[in-house]
């Protein structure tokens, strides 16, 4: 956004648009401002609930809330994915406008106004306490929040941790009980203002791992899962009234996406866009409300952000494109025809694949895609029979809604890509996300046009779940059988880019095959150029052998379509710093730190940058930062010990060494530093003792020489 009438970039029209929020508000009570509680259920679908019908004792505590509430029996997602759809959730805004169409590639822009700041800026005291690394503050959706609690890797139980282990629970989520915890503690301090705090529960999701009694007392496990997440939120309702400020809290409970459960041979989410996926739980609670009503109409996520402001008095922003449910809770129904929309692009970010549009009303459905589909929802909610191609004009119809819904909505500047570097990318894939290797900023145009030009994810969804089960493979250690997955699965579809990259980061980092991974990764880039994770592999190779100009060439070809990226910038100081040229190589470090300040590979660079430059102040500063990251890292406290000895201080230099090898006792480069620092203290014998350690360890041929003199010299002195 830009006007040339005044100097507005990004963030000046943020603030100039909650500001004409705050001088334009009228309150319409004299009362308390009431509290606003907003629970997002994360892969939870509406009918294993027992308020939308479930016959399973699943969710009590949720059923009472909606026995004194406004249910919507027609709620719907605009995306089956965690990040887009949350991003709708709290900014009232299609992914058409807000931008964020996939998890980890995309963050949420400056300028897009959420919930949480038109709150903040109407003095409601702002917290959220999120459970999955899916909604880390790297992806810009903590906007707003004066706390925001994404620390999802603290405070495991025991009980956790023994049913675990923590390479398979991927060190992306943390259980409800957890994050009630650290709510009940945040609303337990004492304020002057209304609270707005947000509750997310990732449990459902998979994998599945519920605790007991629930896991005996139901027989599906995703049941199990909402049943505990239910128990929780039961929890949470109980602190309230006790601190008597249930009733006048507004309550807002909605799911992000729902689940396949194998409806239309879809295992999970995110690929398809059937109802299966796209129908969410959807209970609103008014303050002091005691009554029970249920909704009809279609509704969507979209529409919680400007309800909620509603029931509050205060002014939406302009750019919100749901409506409030006000009206339908008042019980003045709207026709029940609105037309909603839905999207999924996973098809065409990570597969180039054609990607799906939805249209949904009360009475029909159209799924846009290579072959597009037509289904009677109001006479077939389980989307059976596919009327398209008995009824063509109806599709052409709907077809044409569409594309004026997409322009319509469309906001051209959107789509905000992420800082996404490896350590991210694992985590999202230990929770079952495709996280694609192809460069998300190509090959998205929002329109209905081409589409039949290319393959029909309907038809290539059991590639898509081969690709799952490989990725799960390889994340918990059965390489050989993810590798035999991939081979297979590049055999059906040999255009895969995104399969072939990712068997050549197999091949790379656990097969130790380099040669092997270059011819992959030189098939896929012929295939999709525009490919951030193998080019940068691709750097890494040409630096192994030498090869610094052709690593340079693919950390440029990375910066041009991707400027942002960590790992070029990253990639690039190394090569300048290979070259001697430290003040580019610490230009490039600054830029990879300022992309992600807690990445400690970037951190570690300055810090021995400055170590060696004897800029000690500056050193000191990053290794203290790289300490308060890891503090157990061997890599970490030896740079830190060499630091200190550069320095002179032998005394903190022996204890961050002696560290190192009570972590890792076969350390051969901490071995011999200690042993040199106790040679130079006149310590020979612990001296020799060292150094005959580091020796027996196998050194590097002119370390190893050094030893030896070392030896000889203490033999020496000793007789």
């Amino acid at each position: 956004m830009h006007c040339h009438h005044c100097n507005l970039g990004p963030a000046n029209v943020k603030r100039y648009l909650i500001l004409s929020l705050l001088l334009g508000t009228v309150w319409a009570c004299s009362s308390p401002s009431p509290n606003v509680m907003l629970i997002t259920l994360d892969t939870t679908r509406a009918d294993r609930l027992g308020c939308y019908g479930y016959e399973e004792d699943t969710t009590p505590f949720i059923d009472e809330l909606a026995n004194n509430a406004t249910l919507f029996s027609n709620a719907f997602t605009t995306n089956p994915i965690t990040l887009p759809a949350h991003t709708s959730i709290l900014t009232g805004t299609y992914p058409l406008y807000h931008g964020v169409r996939d998890n980890s590639t995309f963050v949420v822009p400056e300028d897009i106004v959420t919930l949480a700041e038109v709150l903040s800026e109407q003095d409601w005291d702002t917290a959220a306490f999120v459970s999955s690394f899916v909604l880390d503050s790297r992806f810009n959706l903590d906007q707003g929040f004066s706390f925001y609690d994404d620390d999802v890797e603290a405070s495991w139980s025991y009980d956790e941790l023994a049913n675990r282990e923590k390479n398979a629970f991927g060190f992306a989520e943390r259980k409800a009980s957890q994050v009630v915890a650290e709510a009940l503690e945040w609303l337990g301090h004492t304020r002057s203002q209304p609270f707005f705090v947000w509750l997310h529960f990732f449990d459902p999701h998979q994998p599945l791992n519920p605790p007991e009694p629930h896991r005996s007392q139901l027989a599906s496990g995703y049941d199990a899962e909402i049943a505990f997440v239910d128990e929780q939120i039961g929890r949470l309702f109980a602190d309230l009234k006790n601190r008597g400020e249930y009733d006048n809290t507004l309550i807002v409970i909605v799911g992000d996406h729902g689940e396949g459960l194998l409806d239309h041979e879809e295992p999970t989410h995110s690929l398809l866009i059937f109802d299966s996926t796209m129908q969410v739980p959807l209970i609103i609670r008014r303050p002091g409300q005691h009554d029970s009503r249920v909704v009809e109409n279609v509704t969507s996520v979209i529409d919680v952000m400007p309800t909620i402001l509603e029931i509050l008095a205060i002014d939406r922003p302009n750019e919100i494109q749901g409506v409030s449910l006000v009206p339908l809770m008042n019980g003045i129904h709207e026709p029940a025809d609105r037309p909603i929309y839905m999207e999924s692009l996973v098809a065409r970010l990570h597969f180039g694949w054609g990607e799906l549009r939805g249209l949904r009303t009360a009475q029909e459905k159209l799924i846009h895609g290579p072959v597009s589909r037509l289904y009677r929802v109001d006479s077939d909610p389980g989307e059976v029979y596919d009327l398209a191609t008995q009824e063509p004009e109806s599709v052409q119809r709907l077809t044409a809604k569409l594309e004026q819904m997409i322009q319509s909505y469309l906001r051209l500047d959107a789509g905000t890509l992420a800082k996404t570097d490896n350590e991210a990318r694992q985590k999202l894939q230990a929770l079952g996300y495709i996280v694609s290797p192809v460069n998300t900023s190509r090959g998205i145009t929002d329109t209905t046009d081409g589409i039949e030009a290319f393959d029909d994810p309907h038809a290539k969804r059991h590639i898509f779940d081969l690709h799952s089960v490989a990725l799960e493979n390889i994340r918990t250690g059965a390489y050989f059988e993810g590798i035999r997955q991939l081979e297979a699965l590049i055999a059906n579809d040999p255009k895969n880019a995104a399969a072939i990259t990712d068997l050549a980061t197999v091949y790379l980092t656990h097969g130790r095959q380099p040669a092997k991974a270059r011819e992959l990764y030189e098939r896929s880039l012929a295939i999709n150029p525009h490919q951030e994770e193998a080019h940068y592999f691709m750097a890494r190779i040409c630096s192994a052998i030498g090869n610094l100009e052709g690593s340079r060439h693919h950390c440029e070809t990375i910066l041009s379509f991707e400027p942002s990226s960590y790992g070029a910038m990253y990639e690039l100081g190394r090569i300048y710093q290979a070259e001697g040229k430290d003040d580019l190589a610490r230009d490039h470090f600054l830029h990879a730190y300022s992309a992600d300040p807690s990445n400690l590979s970037a951190i570690m660079a300055l810090a021995t940058l400055h170590a060696r430059r004897k800029d000690n102040d500056d050193a000191g500063r990053f290794f203290e930062e790289a300490l308060a990251i890891d503090p157990g890292n061997p890599e970490v406290l030896y740079n830190i010990g060499v630091w200190y000895m550069q320095c002179g201080n032998s005394v903190e230099a022996l204890a961050n060494l002696r560290r190192v090898v009570s972590i890792n006792p076969t350390d051969r480069d901490a071995h011999y530093v200690i042993g040199k620092l106790h040679y130079e203290n006149g310590q020979l014998a612990e001296a020799k003792r060292s150094l005959l350690t580091a020796k027996s360890l196998g050194l590097i041929p002119e370390r190893l020489e050094r030893t030896e003199r070392l030896l000889d010299a203490i033999d020496q002195a000793v007789e």
